[in-house]
Order: C-alpha cells, then sequence, then structure tokens
C-alpha cells in the first residue's frame, strides 16, 4: 500500500508535470521535512493540490488543519489522521 507522504509526492509531481504548479517542483528532492512554502505555490495551486490530494486519498482534508501543515510530513499527517 502507498503511503501518505508518496501520495504527496506523486499528486505535486503530477500538478508540476501539468503546469498546475511550478515546474521547479520536478527538480526538487521531496522530503518529509520540505517545507510548503518553499515550493513557492500560488492559492490557486493550493486549491488544486487540495482537491486532487482528496482524489488520490480518498479522503475529506479540512482546508483549516491544511494551513496548519508547514512541511510535506505534516500535511502527510493531515491524510492520515483524516482516516481516522
Amino acid at each position: 500500500m502507498i503511503d501518505d507522504l508518496e501520495i504527496v509526492r506523486e499528486t505535486l509531481r503530477a500538478l508540476a508535470i501539468d503546469r498546475v504548479i511550478p515546474r521547479d517542483i520536478l527538480e526538487t528532492r521531496l522530503e518529509g521535512t520540505t517545507r510548503l512554502e518553499d515550493l513557492a505555490i500560488d492559492s490557486i495551486g493550493k486549491l488544486a493540490v487540495l482537491n486532487e490530494l482528496e482524489a488520490r486519498s480518498g479522503v475529506l482534508l479540512d482546508e483549516r488543519r491544511l494551513a496548519d501543515c508547514a512541511t510535506l510530513g505534516d500535511l502527510a499527517a493531515c491524510i492520515g489522521r483524516s482516516r481516522g
């Protein structure tokens, strides 16, 4: 089974390939400690990431909780918590 951090990585890569978020992400090492602010994703891109993460993970994500996520690891943990 794919882990939540890998879902985050795959989502970011897919959206970068589709040019929804900066393509620089494709050249970035995406680790649990990677800071979201360092990825330079604008507000429209963040909504696209949220929607795609929900689709890929099968859970509804609380936007307020996501606002507290500083790193990709935090984002993955948020997915895990939403699963219950």
